[in-house]
């Protein structure tokens, strides 16, 4: 073993002494372990004090500093930060904000991870912490704030966790009366409203998105039923633009020069192809062209609306029929004519 190899191997394992110590270890004591003198032993330690929580005690008998590394040594790489617990209150705020399912799910966990650790240490986070979340929000656009029953969602999650159907009565937008259903749960999507993805069982049908404030009477089903191993929820969904699922399309959007840059930095869809235009001479016009395979077309034009005099929609035709649609029915908002 080259000394190199040998000095590491000897820090190694007085990383693992000083984490399995009770009493901990001397200054000179370390520097026996390592082979060192006491000068080296103090760089090593300090080394050491960088990666994990080390710290020392006065021994009674010889009143001389004793150190270990508190917590173990993966109680280091556990360690909570208050950036951390910060990142994960802005998300609390935010699926609040939302009405999101995950808000109260969010809250207990930050709750655990508040009571974890020595309670000096706990103190010194709680401050930090506060400081933190007090100038740290999120903002919330208009739309939608559809409640959903609190106990829906852990039935769902339930069911998805075993293997088995879930089961509900289900009231259709343009019905009144509930409709049983029995559903392989395919998984759950969060948004302005929440979804639930099922397939029914035995049909050649393609998934479909059941809204979970529609929802009564949820249950587990004693049918099992689960999504296939390589199903992509990510991937199904990127074939819409937004939430409804319809036959896809080849869009192409071209971005005025003035607004390129904007748009560089903007995502239309997962999916999307950014070029550059080009005119006969292949010289850049400044313009792009984007160009990616959604459905979804009223929410496509829907969107398009925040771009008005910044894109042309080149294709398809029925994304050009429907934005024509929007701004005749936009007009009459200003104009009241019918």
């Amino acid at each position: 073993m080259t000394n190199r190899k040998e000095g590491l191997a000897r820090t190694l394992l007085l990383v693992q002494e000083l984490a399995a110590s009770d009493e901990g270890y001397t200054i000179e004591q370390m520097a026996d372990m390592l082979g060192q003198g006491r000068r080296s032993a103090e760089r090593t330690r300090a080394l050491i004090g960088g990666a994990f929580d080390l710290t020392h005690t006065i021994d009674p008998d010889s009143g001389m500093k004793k150190w270990r590394i508190q917590d173990g040594i993966g109680g280091a790489y556990a360690a909570l930060t208050a950036e951390e617990l910060a990142a994960l209150d802005v998300a609390l705020k935010s699926a609040r904000k939302r009405g999101s399912q995950h808000g109260d799910l969010l809250a207990r966990l930050l709750a655990k991870l508040r009571c974890v650790g020595e309670d000096k240490r706990r103190l010194t986070l709680e401050a930090d912490l506060f400081e933190l979340s007090r100038l740290q929000s999120s903002i919330t656009g208009p739309g939608p704030r559809i409640d959903v029953a609190p106990d829906i969602y852990p039935v769902l999650a339930r069911a998805i966790m075993l293997g088995q159907c879930a089961e509900f009565e289900y009231v259709r937008p343009d019905s009144s009366e509930p409709q049983w259903r029995r559903v392989i749960p395919y998984g759950i999507v969060q948004g302005q409203a929440n979804y639930l993805l099922g397939k029914i069982p035995d049909k050649d049908d393609d998934p479909f998105l059941y809204r979970m404030d529609r929802m009564q009477n949820v249950r587990v089903s004693e049918t099992m039923g689960s999504a296939p191993e390589d199903f992509d929820l990510d991937a199904w969904l990127a074939k819409s633009f937004g939430i409804w699922r319809e036959a896809e399309h080849e869009v192409t959007i071209r971005v005025l020069p003035h607004a390129a840059d904007r748009a560089r930095h903007w995502r239309f869809h997962a999916t999307q192809k950014i070029e550059d235009e080009l005119c006969a001479n292949g010289q850049p016009t400044g313009a792009l062209i984007i160009t990616f395979r959604a459905g979804g077309l009223s929410e496509m034009a829907d969107h398009l609306f925040l771009w008005a005099g910044d894109t042309q929609i080149i294709g398809p035709e029925l994304l050009i029929e429907e934005m024509r649609g929007k701004l005749t029915a936009a007009a009459q908002m200003i104009t009241g004519v019918e």
